[in-house]
């Protein structure tokens, strides 16, 4: 009897070792992917930031300071507005599918006020801002991407591994010549779709990526579109043959591939995570919140480095009444439409008081959207999502997302130079902007 007893000590002590041995080479893996797709994401970003952009008549209407109804222009904020609207355009980070319009697919795309000018659904929705439909310089792309970034999703579509859409849908030219590039129109969106043994069903190809979409999908598959299938003068970093079967897959049967982790979940991408608290960022830590006090210096933005969109003259609705009819007090229009189209820029609890003189809520009393400028570092974020593997559920607190390179599976340090702090498989949710 006793003999049987060692007997089961020692066979849970080594089952025990067995598994714990299966997670971390699990946990490395996913390290080891992310750590890669770091790499790409970083190489991409660098290639954005040194192209040339030119601000339009969108970016120069927002960066003025309107008083009575006259703009005084800003060339360098437009230039900073600029930028960050073609790094939005080329390197978008989720998607929906709305089926409507000219465009099926909307990558979180919010309409540009006042609207541009056109007879087309998606003349307020065009990239840059406020180049439309018939105007001398044509729309380059269209809800929240360019016609590249799109183009490079389009390519994968393919709901039944037997629905593929055609060339022309994704080729990045206007084909039928109605000022629209690559829009619903121009691919084989309405075609019948096929089943998994090839016979065609009652479906269009639109409505089977309808029926076959996970939300939860879409970012690893824009990620996995932008890095691998890249088309345009960017092209593409990686090539499929970069990674394994078990890094990249297709979860939800929609014909576009995702980054998984070594669980099968696919990792989720973030182009501005900044409410992400790590060494390189404060973020937003509950409680007590990133700063003390109002005297506490800001963290500021590579992407302003001249501190621009943190002009108060140009931030306050008092001194910048423009453009008309945007604005939401203490808020300017211009600040308003930015944080609409882009990223916040106020910190998260910051109170609705005068640009400058804005008081820090405690945790007991959050904020609302104020005026204190939010100086976080842009950057870019993957996210694993939250699964309980074995029966280790931490409960401490932890960081907001889990950081690029560790482990999201338990409340504790992983092994290797990595290692930073703990990270929790509880953590919030939610998008950061």
């Amino acid at each position: 009897m006793v003999v049987m007893v060692i007997i089961g000590i020692v066979m849970s002590l080594l089952l025990s070792a067995a598994w714990d041995g299966v997670r971390r080479s699990e946990e490395r893996a996913t390290q080891s992917l992310i750590a890669k797709l770091e790499t790409g994401i970083s190489d991409r970003l660098e290639a954005l930031l040194s192209e040339r952009v030119n601000p339009t008549q969108g970016h120069q209407l927002l960066a003025a300071v309107w008083t009575g109804g006259i703009a005084a222009p800003s060339g360098p904020r437009a230039q900073v507005i600029a930028n960050i609207d073609h790094i939005r355009a080329e390197m978008p980070d989720v998607f929906l599918i709305t089926a409507a319009g000219n465009y099926p697919i909307n990558f979180a795309g919010a309409a540009f006020l006042p609207a541009a000018q056109g007879s087309y659904l998606e003349a307020a929705f065009t990239l840059p801002c406020d180049i439309y439909p018939g105007a001398t310089n044509q729309p380059t792309g269209y809800y929240g991407a360019s016609a590249a970034a799109r183009a490079a999703l389009y390519k994968n579509i393919n709901p039944g591994g037997r629905s593929p859409l055609t060339a022309q849908a994704y080729d990045m030219l206007d084909n039928d010549g109605n000022g629209l590039i690559d829009d619903v129109a121009e691919g084989n969106w309405s075609s019948t779709a096929l089943d998994a043994n090839g016979n065609a069903t009652s479906s269009t190809i639109l409505q089977a990526l309808l029926n076959s979409h996970n939300h939860k999908t879409a970012r690893a598959e824009v990620l996995y579109a932008i890095l691998v299938e890249g088309k345009g003068p960017l092209g593409s970093i990686f090539n499929a043959d970069d990674f394994t079967d078990k890094e990249v897959q297709d979860t939800d049967g929609d014909g576009m591939p995702e980054f998984v982790d070594a669980w099968g979940e696919p990792l989720q991408f973030y182009r501005w995570p900044l409410m992400f608290s790590s060494d390189v960022q404060k973020g937003y830590v509950v409680p007590p919140g990133p700063y003390k006090s109002v005297f506490e210096p800001r963290e500021q933005n590579p992407l302003d480095p001249n501190q621009l969109l943190m002009a108060p003259r140009w931030w306050g609705s008092n001194y910048n009444n423009g453009p008309s009819g945007a604005s939401s007090p203490p808020l300017s229009g211009g600040v308003t439409v930015f944080q609409s189209l882009f990223h916040s820029l106020v910190e998260p609890n910051a109170s609705p008081s005068a640009p400058g003189g804005g008081t820090l809520a405690t945790a007991n009393q959050p904020g609302t959207a104020g005026s204190s400028p939010a100086r976080t570092a842009a950057g870019v974020l993957l996210e694993v999502p939250d699964r309980l593997v074995g029966t280790r559920q931490g409960a401490r607190h932890c960081p907001a997302r889990c950081p690029l390179h560790y482990s999201h599976r338990d409340c504790r340090r992983s092994p290797g130079p990595e290692r930073r702090e703990p990270c929790c498989s509880r953590a919030r949710r939610g998008r950061p902007t």
